[in-house]
Formats: C-alpha cells, structure tokens, sequence
C-alpha cells in the first residue's frame, strides 16, 4: 500500500459508472475543469470520466504557502485512491501535461496510459513562468482573462471560456506559475514506458508541434497527432476531434474493454 503525504481532497466531477475504466481529464493552469466539458460528453458512456479542479481553482481549496509540483500531484494522487481508481488513462492539457506525466512518474499504480495535449517535460524558462505570476497575480479579473489566453486558441474566446479564466484566483496563478518554474521532467518522462499519445494542434503558438514531437520521439513507442484549425486549448477549438482522438486511443490500448484477469475463472 503506497503512503502519501497528507493533502487536500479535491473536487471532482465523476461523471458514468464507478466500476469502469476511468479516464481522467487534468485542465491546464489557465482554466479549471469546466474547459473540459464538451470533450467529456463525447467520451464513451462505458468510461468512469473524473474531472478534477487542481488546487486552487473551481471549488478545489487552496492550501496556504508556497506549492510544488509534488504538491499538485499528490493532490490528485490521494483524489484518486479515496476515488478507488488506479490504471487510469489520464489525459492532460498544458501544465495539466506536466502534471500527467509526474503523476506516472511519481504514483505510477494510477495510470494505465497517457494522452499528452500540448505540452512539454518542461515549458519555457524559470525566470519567464516567475515573472508570469508576478504579472498575472496583479491585473484585474477581465485583463487577467485576457492576458490567459492570449495567443491559446484558434478561435476567438467566447464568454464563457473568458469567465472561466478571469474566476482563476490570482494567488492560485501566482503558485501555480511559481511550481511550474521549478519543474523539469525531461529525465523521469524519457524513462516512461506506458503508452502515450500526443496531440498539439496545428497553430499552437505556446506548445508549438516540433516542441512536442522531441518529447513524445522520447518516449518509446508514443505516438503524435496533430489537429487542424486549432490553437493551445484543443478542448476549446476542437472538442470533437480531440475526443475522436481520445476515444481512438481508448480503442487501441483496450481501455474499454473488461479485465478478465482480475474475474474469478470459475
């Protein structure tokens, strides 16, 4: 039995049946999880689908003092086994990448297969993501919401997508932005050895596709798809071909289908 560190329980939509395969969906630190919504309804009905808030956002608590990667993985860790769910594939976008990966690094019992959506082992410089919390802590609601997305979609932000980002509590982007700083995964995600699927869109300004090919060429026997017409945010500009892709990876990795193994042969 794995031991963690005491952390917050977070809140979750826990969408179909608690006895399936579970696919989990980890939103990038622009958004909570409600970016994920019209991906999950086109996910299959016979798939537990657990949609966390990562500490701080949405109704998730945010826990005082300076946070770490560590600390955002163990969250969703100790969120997972209260949930009963290990072998999980789990699905991230952006910095939600990033945790995915140190999730199957650190607690590997949780996770059967990754779907890496626009990101990278590590993303951009220590001193740019540190100097991005330092602005982004100090704007107003609608400024902040528009600096988030700036350059992160295809498509013009609509209204909802612009509340999402400007309810992203400041303090929570100023850790957030501060544990992503701190962070290289170059070493434990070369070392991965599970299946994984890639997907970037085609005009993503922040994750362009060369920069997740060399991540993914890392990875043995992962794969790379890229989606047209779409920016950063694929669950934003592309919903149905980023489920499509999901849900054909679901498909080739038999996630979908029962685990004989674990049935009494009698």
């Amino acid at each position: 039995m794995i031991h963690l560190p005491d952390s917050p329980s977070l809140h979750v939509e826990d969408l179909h049946s608690d006895n399936a395969p579970a696919v989990v969906l980890i939103h990038d630190f622009r958004l909570d999880r409600r970016v994920w919504g019209d991906v999950a309804k086109r996910l299959p009905q016979q798939v537990r689908c657990v949609i966390p808030d990562l500490r701080g956002y949405g109704h998730s608590p945010a826990p005082d003092g300076q946070w770490s990667m560590r600390d955002v993985v163990y969250d969703l860790a100790n969120t997972l086994f209260s949930l009963n769910i290990r072998d999980a594939v789990v699905v991230g976008s952006g910095t939600g990448g990033m945790i995915a990966q140190a999730l199957a690094a650190e607690v590997p019992q949780t996770v059967r297969a990754l779907v890496l959506i626009g990101t990278g082992a590590k993303l951009e410089t220590e001193d740019r993501w540190l100097h991005r919390a330092q602005v982004l802590s100090g704007l107003p609601d609608t400024a902040r919401a528009r600096q988030l997305l700036d350059a992160a979609t295809y498509r013009a932000p609509d209204p909802h997508l612009c509340e999402i980002a400007a309810s992203t509590r400041p303090d929570t982007l100023r850790r957030m932005c501060e544990a992503v700083a701190h962070t290289d995964l170059r070493r434990s995600t070369d070392a991965l050895r599970l299946p994984t699927l890639g997907l970037v869109g085609r005009d993503d300004r922040i994750t362009p596709p060369d920069l997740m090919r060399e991540m993914i060429d890392g990875i043995p026997g992962a794969s790379l798809e890229l989606l047209p017409r779409c920016g950063h945010i694929t669950a934003y500009d592309a919903p149905e071909a980023t489920a499509d892709a999901i849900n054909g990876f679901l498909d080739r990795t038999g996630h979908l289908l029962p685990d004989f193994d674990s049935k009494d042969p009698s």
